[in-house]
């Protein structure tokens, strides 16, 4: 899994305004459920993005 390309991929989900009707609210779901991403989920920093 390129984590790099994860990386920029979600800033631009996130940083990109045109793209959603309402401003500065986002979500993305991510389904692991043998949690065989985690340690990249791990590794992602994005601003201003809560990670849960």
């Amino acid at each position: 899994m390129n984590t790099a390309r994860i990386q920029t991929s979600l800033q631009t989900l996130f940083q990109d305004e045109t793209r959603w009707a309402h401003s500065g609210r986002r979500v993305v779901f991510w389904y692991d459920p043998e949690a065989q991403f985690q340690d990249t989920f791990d590794e992602l920093t994005l601003p201003n993005v809560e990670k849960l």
